[in-house]
């Protein structure tokens, strides 16, 4: 997994795809990788309302396709909200310090994916 697939983070030769470099180094598990993408993935911002909400929708059906290109394990499947929960803070810790003309909203717009998934019933993404 790579949640940071961005233009810079593509290396070309002759127009061939050769890598992506820019891998975050944070102890864990894939699992962890997997988190961020999923939360990138199902992450809405709603403009009128000025809250970022999880899709929940979304998210079930990132998890279910990843399940059924690698079934999670026995061991796996207890912690996806706990590490969904690890992601959503380290992405919100990422967040460039709030500026003096930034918008109210955004010192908590990642917080509300957080409290998003402390209610998200986690077993329905494994099944």
């Amino acid at each position: 997994m790579h949640t940071d697939a961005t233009p810079g983070n593509i290396l070309f030769n002759n127009d061939l795809l050769t890598a992506l470099i820019d891998f975050e180094l944070i102890p864990g598990t894939f699992l962890f990788d997997l988190s961020l993408s999923a939360i990138r993935w199902a992450g809405r911002f709603d403009p009128n309302t000025k809250t970022n909400r999880l899709d929940s929708a979304w998210l079930t059906d990132f998890f279910r396709a990843y399940n059924k290109a690698r079934l999670f394990t026995d061991a796996e499947k207890p912690v996806i909200k706990d590490v969904l929960l690890l992601a959503a803070t380290w992405s919100w810790g990422r967040q460039r310090p709030h500026r003096i003309d930034d918008p109210a909203w955004r010192l908590s717009s990642r917080g509300e994916i957080y409290i998003d998934i402390c209610d998200l019933n986690a077993e329905t993404l494994t099944d």
